[in-house]
């Protein structure tokens, strides 16, 4: 099932809120390049309310 995800860092939303898709399950470690960066996210199945889901950056590569 593929899902939208808005990536938060530490302090929040990041990054403009930034999204992306994924169809990895939640809980899946993933990277995505934000502004030419590798960076790893978990995916969760915190629904925020504009229908996404929350990606919790967990540290940079």
């Amino acid at each position: 099932m593929l899902r939208l995800y808005t990536l938060y860092s530490a302090n929040g939303p990041a990054w403009g809120s930034h999204q992306r898709v994924s169809a990895q399950p939640p809980g899946a470690c993933v990277v995505f390049v934000v502004d030419s960066r590798p960076l790893r996210f978990r995916l969760t199945d915190t629904l925020r309310h504009d229908g996404t889901y929350i990606a919790e950056q967990t540290d940079d590569l």
